[in-house]
């Protein structure tokens, strides 16, 4: 959830290859606000004063469905993952910058989150609510210190987009040939861009939405 420097980005890229559930990680739920919680005691103790970066990419995708076909268990469980996790950990991690004196938060949204997609209304639905909650959370902590950004990734070399693709040469290729860049992503060039977001060098940048797609969203 927190960390600094180089050490951000080469997690980052660890993270993103892992084969494991995105709402879990090492045995724990990060839909449940009494994990989040826990787990926040203890990174405080642990924390140095200059840990002050978040970064939230807890993420479950949903298989293709027109909305009324949506079941209401499904919506819940994408919901509850998407935007509720991304929720509780912000609340967690908020009071612990304030303390030190500010820092950064980076969200994962996705390139769902900044327009629509046949048979994703729930996936898009949270997404765009991580960007709702990113940008004002971002207006009520930029004076104290606290950037609050998200990435909007889209087609990117992922176990999701395997899922997504169905795993075949077909479906890659008609994905890919969505992409005016010609290909997919890789999941370094996502690192990049939120250990840049969580640098100094990026300062001024408060309350964005960078989204990094190939230009698919353009």
């Amino acid at each position: 959830m927190t960390g600094r420097g180089p050490t951000l980005e080469e997690n980052l890229s660890k993270g993103e290859r892992r084969k494991r559930s995105p709402s879990r990680r090492n045995g724990h739920d990060r839909r449940d606000r009494g994990w989040v919680r826990r787990e926040g005691r203890v990174r405080d103790r642990r924390r140095e004063r200059n840990r002050t970066l978040a970064f939230n990419n807890a993420g479950v995708d949903q298989p293709i469905a027109a909305a009324a076909d949506v079941t209401e268990e499904e919506w819940d469980r994408i919901s509850a993952v998407n935007l509720r996790g991304v929720f509780l950990c912000m609340r967690r991690e908020i009071p612990l910058m304030l303390e030190q004196g500010g820092g950064a938060i980076v969200n994962t949204s996705s390139g769902a989150g900044v327009k629509g997609f046949a048979g994703q209304a729930a996936y898009a639905a949270a997404k765009h609510g991580v960007i709702g909650l990113t940008s004002s959370a971002a207006l009520d902590y930029a004076s104290s210190g606290i950037r609050v950004n998200a990435v909007c990734p889209a087609t990117i070399e992922t176990e999701m987009m395997d899922r997504f693709t169905g795993g075949t040469p077909e479906g890659r290729s008609s994905v890919i040939a969505q992409e005016p860049i010609g290909r997919m992503g890789m999941p370094e060039e996502v690192a990049e861009a939120v250990a840049w977001l969580c640098s100094d060098a990026a300062g001024f940048v408060v309350g964005h939405a960078m989204v990094i797609d190939g230009g698919l969203t353009v």
